[in-house]
């Protein structure tokens, strides 16, 4: 081998060593820069965040808990708390030298995470953070603003349990005394009064008395054993409903909650706390000698009674009287959605005219272009929200009014217009406009046969304009500014025809008469074949 040979290869195996060395630092440096990025601290932060470390976040908001709670109960009773945490920026507050972090659960923010730069730099001298402090907002965690508190009474020797943990004596305030419930008087009946203070959440109670179980419930922080086993018949009404029980309301506090036992419509089971609930009463009373008056929406509803297990219920439910109902009418082929929920066609009952177009000459000319289709819904509880789209384009509300529980509404559009090309048919068409009218005497034909060559010969419009022209055949010449044309409101109705409006403002002025006349003009256009044709004109102007 000669020595060039020789020298050559020891070249390319330090050359060799020198590229992988390099390689290997590269390397490292990029792994060193991403794994310290405050973005790659933060999500690894959160990684880690399991249920004890959120536990920590959680008391450290809300701070001492009570003895028949802790961190754990509330993560699992609350439900932005015991879902998948997320981060994402803090943007108002953060910085490149503090990154700031939302804690996100759900769709609820419930803290922020802030980093800070470690004071020792990690390798390549790459700047290293570290978590400097996690909080939740006192709003996410319960208990952290406001405690509450309950009142629990059962009877004399009888066991409590809070949240599956015995109370002790400590907690009963009142021991062996008489019993006077909120609803119903047990004459005779001895009770134990407990009260349990500094609550995060509304606890689950359960009373054990002579192997009889039950399970409380709360109304206005109290729970009252005895008038869940003694009461007489409870009366159960919709929450919106008016209620007298012998010429008094009762107090809301003294109510149960609970979910309407009625089917409720297919338009409104994802309506949540916007849906009415049922209220229970529990009433000390013969159901024969109580007068019970229940209405909603000025409708008296009746009564039913129930037998239950160990009372009688009294049931005020939703008459058909007193349900919201719609009807809408929109363009055959488009969708009506109540409450963002489509409508079937088992809700079709038939075509039916525009009442709100019937004033436009030319459409009142031919009844079928002003037919839509009729959608007719009841048994709705809440006032309801009615749009409709025909494809993806939703259509405009042009008229809605209520007759007692009824909603009349109507929805124009069908045709797919070039709403541009119209735009400028009547920004050209209200100009034409103008200048007919202002020309007076000199130019008047050329004016009125420019006027009315935008116009649909034979139309409404078209012969009204001709009636005017003897108006301003012997008129002086006029000067005119324009000072604004703004076209809006583009209504596409039937298969060609589409309705729109034009605010104006023109100064116009004759000899030394100057006015400034404001208003709107409404128009209907025909396409005939892309050409847009105005058939009908009405002006509305303070001049």
């Amino acid at each position: 081998m000669t020595r060039f040979a020789k020298a050559a290869i020891i070249y390319a195996v330090s050359l060799t060593v020198l590229f992988a060395a390099f390689i290997g630092v590269l390397s490292a440096f990029l792994h060193t820069y991403e794994v310290n990025l405050p973005e790659k601290v933060a999500e690894k932060f959160v990684c880690e965040l399991d249920k004890n470390a959120l536990a920590l976040l959680v008391e450290g908001s809300a701070g001492e808990l009570c003895e028949f709670e802790d961190a754990s109960l509330l993560i699992d009773r609350i439900e932005h708390l015991s879902g998948e945490i997320r981060q994402a920026k803090l943007a108002k507050e953060y910085t490149s030298a503090v990154p700031v972090y939302r804690l996100i659960c759900g769709e609820s923010d419930i803290g922020k995470l802030t980093l800070k730069r470690s004071e020792k730099d990690a390798a390549f001298g790459i700047a290293r953070f570290e978590v400097d402090s996690a909080v939740l907002y006192d709003e996410s965690v319960p208990g952290a603003i406001e405690r509450t508190s309950v009142r629990v009474c059962v009877p004399a020797g009888a066991s409590l349990t809070a949240n599956g943990k015995a109370v002790g004596a400590e907690y009963m305030t009142e021991s062996g005394v008489n019993y006077s419930g909120k609803t119903v008087t047990a004459a005779g009946t001895l009770c134990d009064i407990y009260v349990i203070e500094n609550l995060c959440l509304l606890p689950e109670l359960k009373a054990e008395f002579e192997g009889e179980s039950s399970v409380l419930s709360l109304s206005g922080g109290n729970a009252d054993w005895f008038s869940e086993n003694e009461r007489t018949f409870i009366l159960t009404v919709p929450s919106d409903a008016s209620v007298t029980i012998d010429g008094k309301s009762p107090k809301a506090s003294l109510a149960a909650k609970g979910e309407l036992t009625e089917a409720v419509s297919e338009f409104e089971k994802h309506l949540g706390d916007a849906l009415p609930e049922t209220v229970s009463y529990t009433v000390h009373g013969s159901k024969e000698d109580t007068e019970i008056s229940v209405s909603v929406n000025g409708k008296s509803l009746e009564g039913q009674w129930l037998e239950a297990e160990k009372n009688e219920n009294a049931v005020y439910l939703y008459s058909d009287e007193s349900k919201f109902k719609i009807k809408a009418t929109i363009p055959e082929g488009a969708v009506l959605y109540v409450n963002g929920v489509a409508a079937s066609e088992s809700y079709l009952s038939g075509k039916s005219p525009y009442e709100g177009l019937t004033a436009v000459k030319y459409l009142a000319s031919d009844p079928e272009k002003l037919s839509g289709v009729l959608y007719e819904i009841s048994g709705l509880l809440c006032e309801p929200s009615i749009t409709a789209k025909l494809g993806e384009k939703e259509l405009p509300l042009c008229s809605i009014s209520r007759n007692e529980q009824t909603f009349i509404a109507e929805f124009y559009g069908k045709a797919s217009e070039n709403i541009e090309a119209v735009k400028n048919a009547a920004d050209s068409f209200t100009r034409s406009y103008f200048h007919y009218v202002a020309n007076g005497a000199v130019g008047i034909e050329e004016n009125y046969n420019a006027l009315i060559a935008l116009m649909k010969s034979g139309s409404p419009g078209y012969k009204q304009i001709q009636r005017s022209k003897s108006s301003f055949e012997f008129v002086n010449q006029g000067v005119y500014r324009i000072d604004l044309i703004s076209p809006k409101n583009f209504i596409p109705l039937g298969s060609n025809l589409i309705y729109c409006q034009v605010d104006f403002s023109v100064n116009l002025r004759f000899y030394r008469n100057e006015k400034q006349y404001e208003g709107t003009i409404s128009l209907v256009f025909l396409n005939e074949s892309g050409a847009y044709k105005v058939c009908d004109m009405v002006i509305d102007s303070d001049g």
